[in-house]
């Protein structure tokens, strides 16, 4: 079984399009054609943002937990 998001996943494929379609549902579904490039791009954008999403909450989790605070940040130009 595939899985996304904190799971293990092995996969195997010939062609970027096979791999892609394990983490973004739908996307081996896509057409081949102008359209397709557009939706393609939209689906591997989203899928982008969803991955950051779950990378930066599993980086605050992890840092809070270790007693971090955001006042210990200083910003820098």
């Amino acid at each position: 079984m595939l899985t996304y998001g904190g799971g293990e996943l092995a996969m195997y494929a010939d062609t970027v399009s096979e791999l892609l379609s394990a983490v973004i549902p739908g996307y081996d579904e896509l057409p081949s054609n102008e359209n397709g490039d557009e939706a393609a791009f939209v689906a591997r954008y989203e899928a982008a943002i969803e991955l950051a999403n779950l990378v930066q909450t599993g980086l605050v989790i992890d840092a809070t937990e270790s007693g971090w605070s955001p006042e210990q940040v200083t910003a820098r130009p």
